[in-house]
């Protein structure tokens, strides 16, 4: 298994600088996300938090994602527990086509994405069935 996708923070600026980039941090054991200051940090985590934000719509990486939009991630819940209470936030899950399965370990607070990208293309992720293509 290839692990979680990261995408390059500094790419994905030039790509889309039409939007406000915010990254994820830690803070009292949960899961928030701001603005960088600075250079970011090694890893998925912000070391250098500017000011907080909440945002529209959030590329989640996983260990493996499976068809009916569930995510096996690494074991803490953070993204889990801030979606929780996050109803109208974009959740787009984004892994190596080989990382998308039939089916991943889910439990009951496990929060669902809308849709999966991969390198072979985009599918939605509606109810229990894949919308479009076929991983």
């Amino acid at each position: 298994m290839k692990g979680e996708v990261a995408p390059d923070p500094s790419q994905l600026k030039a790509d889309f600088p039409q939007f406000i980039w915010v990254y994820p941090l830690e803070i009292d054991g949960k899961m928030k996300f701001a603005e960088a200051s600075g250079e970011l940090g090694l890893g998925p985590w912000l070391q250098n938090p500017g000011k907080i934000q909440t945002p529209t719509l959030i590329l989640i990486p996983g260990l493996a994602f499976d068809k009916n939009g569930f995510r096996l991630g690494r074991g803490r819940s953070f993204y889990d527990q801030y979606l929780s209470d996050q109803n109208d936030i974009s959740k787009i899950g984004v892994t190596w086509s080989e990382q998308v399965v039939d089916q991943v370990p889910v439990e009951d607070h496990d929060q669902r994405v809308d849709e999966i990208i991969t390198e072979q293309g985009r599918w939605s992720v509606s109810g229990q069935c894949l919308l479009e293509g076929e991983v």
